[in-house]
């Protein structure tokens, strides 16, 4: 994919950065077009799915290091960071008041998801009673411990991904 709208950063919270500028410019509420932040969203996602990729082969190469194996030694991380990538862009373009969060290899979506609940199942996320949350797992977990969200967050790594937030429109004067 070409990369248009982000020069490279080196990090996530980076990425974001640059996300939230762009989108604070060319979202349509603001008076962008609905193409151009659609495109937007497509290099946000790629660009996210290849940051989660190097991060994940790290986690992998120390794990490796102390003699341990783990569920990406399983599965094409390639063909992960893909569907990762598409899974993304889909629910950023969802119409709703929703958080995104990249947790390792899995998606947790929460906010105001019972009107979207219907969508969420179409996607391939699945409700997740103990944590409040919507799941999509790019690879099924190994661990059968219930683990609290936090400890998840801290295992793995967490980045959020907003979706530009819609600014009320300004009252005209009386």
């Amino acid at each position: 994919m070409q990369k248009y709208f982000f020069p490279t950063p080196k990090n996530q919270e980076e990425a974001k950065a640059m996300y939230r500028a762009l989108a604070h410019i060319h979202h349509p509420d603001k008076g962008g077009r609905t193409e151009t932040m659609q495109a937007i969203n497509a290099e946000y996602a790629d660009l996210l799915a290849d940051l989660t990729h190097t991060a994940e082969r790290r986690r992998q190469a120390a794990a490796h290091d102390e003699g341990r194996k783990t569920n990406a030694d399983f599965v094409d991380l390639d063909q992960v960071e893909n569907i990762l990538r598409a899974k993304i862009e889909e629910l950023l373009n969802l119409d709703a008041d929703i958080e995104i969060e990249l947790i390792g290899l899995w998606i947790w979506v929460t906010g105001n998801t019972r009107a979207i609940k219907d969508q969420l199942k179409t996607l391939g996320l699945h409700w997740r009673h103990q944590k409040q949350a919507w799941t999509f797992e790019a690879v099924p977990s190994r661990n059968r411990n219930p683990w609290e969200l936090d400890r998840i967050r801290d295992y793995y790594g967490s980045q959020r991904i907003q979706k530009p937030q819609r600014d009320e429109p300004e009252s005209l004067p009386a």
